[in-house]
């Protein structure tokens, strides 16, 4: 045994608990021992650093095997976790692994050929450093798979990568509290395929800064293109050179929460490219992106509640079909607060009429100080190509926006109500479509009510009421009903109320015979809206 006599190597074993197996090196020699001491492999350091730990995973197949601090160079293939292993932990206890050369990940947790999954798998406390063109780990096929409190740096294509293996899905995946910094692709990465997606899969807690440093495609933060049932909670995500979080063709059942995303190149969440069965996308902080969160091509059945986005270079939200052959319905945009960004705050858009958004719920969002990019080219929220949809209990201000709320380009069927509008450049709604409803917003009047007295004389029958504040001065879009009340009024009644002709702004009534002479005798009800 190499260290008998060493009592502070004993005491280092002693410090460790229970294990199978622990690999060590030194400037000249490493080796791997069991949990008795006895020698399993040893060879020359930063040459065999690989095939000695390989020789402890596959003596073991289960149980703890520590790597003990020291960089430990790895080359020629990856540390290999496959199919015979079940309830193994891998430990880094203040080790690093390095890529010396090209061709391989560091780590690869993989079912083998004609083996079963690896099950039951943990790989914790590494530092991983560098594939010139892999992944830093990559799961393919394992369940139950965790990969913590690893320090990763340097991948080329992603730190984190989990996808199938010859047709076999990765599942019960869980990917918590690991630091991903410089990696060229993405930070974590879930994928892959139409029927082998990755199931059951939680991403939390990561820190992920600066992706997209090499020249490969893809350089989301996260990259969810083949899961089911995946959630993405409380991650910090830094300087990706693609979208923050970016949720593709076969994700589905997936809940983004908590995560922070600052400065991503692209949107700070992207989905799109699917009909979900359910995807949520809350509580989340996503500031100075190019677009917060966007929505784009085929997109169904999400919710984007409850985030906070502020300073993107274009839109708050894009929601958006680029295609004919695309659809977007169902989706609710709630609860979110909106400041700082170039464009729109909230932008849903349909292709043409033949490919319309349809029921889009826009309700109880905060949007503030938009279109930075021009003062008065972009509005608040704009609707486009919409079939079915509210606008409701929205607060939108901006000196900046065109309109607090604009719909264009066949947008029907849209109800607009309940919204606190301040400050606009242009105007506070442009509303182009047909069987819109336009109610009861602050700030754009199409409802007002009063009382009104008058002194009668025996002969008038027709008083002047005064200015009725609608948005809109054209009599042909302006209804007005009165009320008797007095009873001299009543009894002068049947009467009616009209826009006055003299001056569009204000309303008369008229009644059926002159009320009696009196002092503020002849007293009435009003109520004027906007028609159409």
């Amino acid at each position: 045994m190499w260290f008998a006599g060493n009592i502070s190597w004993r005491q280092f074993r002693r410090s460790l608990g229970g294990f199978s197996a622990i690999v060590c090196k030194d400037a000249s020699t490493v080796w791997a021992e069991d949990q008795y001491g006895k020698t399993i492999a040893q060879g020359e350091a930063g040459v065999d650093d690989a095939s000695v730990i390989h020789s402890a995973i596959n003596n073991c197949l289960q149980g703890t095997i520590v790597i003990a601090k020291g960089e430990y160079n790895i080359k020629g293939i990856a540390i290999r976790i496959e199919g015979d292993c079940k309830n193994l932990r891998l430990i880094g206890y203040g080790a690093t692994l390095k890529a010396t050369d090209s061709g391989h990940n560091l780590i690869t947790i993989q079912k083998g050929d004609n083996a079963t999954k690896p099950e039951n798998i943990v790989v914790e406390g590494f530092y991983l450093d560098g594939t010139p063109d892999m992944h830093a780990i990559s799961i393919q096929g394992g369940k139950n798979v965790i990969v913590k409190n690893c320090f990763i740096t340097n991948a080329y294509t992603a730190g984190v990568e989990v996808t199938h293996y010859l047709g076999e899905c990765s599942e019960d995946i869980k990917i918590i509290k690991n630091k991903i910094i410089n990696c060229g692709g993405m930070g974590i990465y879930i994928g892959a395929g139409d029927t082998a997606y990755t199931r059951r899969v939680i991403i939390e807690d990561n820190i992920i800064d600066t992706t997209g440093v090499s020249d490969y495609v893809d350089k989301d933060g996260i990259f969810i293109d083949g899961g089911y049932d995946v959630s993405v909670r409380s991650n910090k995500i830094y300087n990706a050179g693609g979208q923050g979080i970016g949720l593709y063709g076969y994700a589905d059942v997936v809940n983004i929460e908590d995560n922070t995303i600052v400065n991503a190149a692209s949107a700070g969440i992207r989905g799109g490219n699917t009909e979900y069965t359910s995807c949520k996308i809350i509580h989340n902080k996503i500031f100075g992106c190019l677009r917060g969160i966007a929505l784009t091509h085929t997109v169904a059945n999400t919710v984007v509640e409850d985030n906070r986005i502020k300073d993107s270079t274009e839109h708050g939200i894009l929601v958006n079909l680029y295609g004919s052959g695309e659809t977007l319905h169902n989706i609710k945009l709630l609860y979110n607060i909106i400041s700082g960004c170039g464009k729109q705050g909230i932008r849903v858009s349909g292709y043409h009429p033949d490919a319309a958004a349809e029921d889009i719920d826009v309700i109880g969002n905060t949007i503030k100080d938009c279109s930075l990019e021009s003062a008065g080219g972009y509005d608040g929220i704009q609707f486009n190509f919409v079939q079915h949809g509210k606008i409701e209990r929205n607060r939108i201000s901006g000196a900046n926006h065109r309109y607090n709320v604009r719909t264009e380009n066949a947008s029907d069927y849209v109800d607009i109500v309940l919204n606190e509008l301040g400050d606009y450049h242009t105007g506070q709604l442009s509303v182009v479509g047909l069987n819109n409803i336009i109610r009861q917003n602050r700030g754009y009047t199409t409802e007002n009510s009063g009382t009104a007295t008058f002194d009668g004389d025996g002969t008038t029958t027709d008083f002047s009421i005064g200015a009725h504040g609608l948005v809109t001065s054209d009599s042909s879009k302006i209804a007005v009903k009165v009320t008797p009340v007095s009873q001299d009024a009543i009894n002068a009644s049947p009467c009616v109320g009209y826009v006055d002709p003299a001056d569009n702004t204000k309303i008369r009534v008229k009644f059926a015979s002159p009320p009696a002479s009196g002092s503020e005798n002849v007293k009435i009800v009003w109520y004027a809206e906007v028609i159409s």
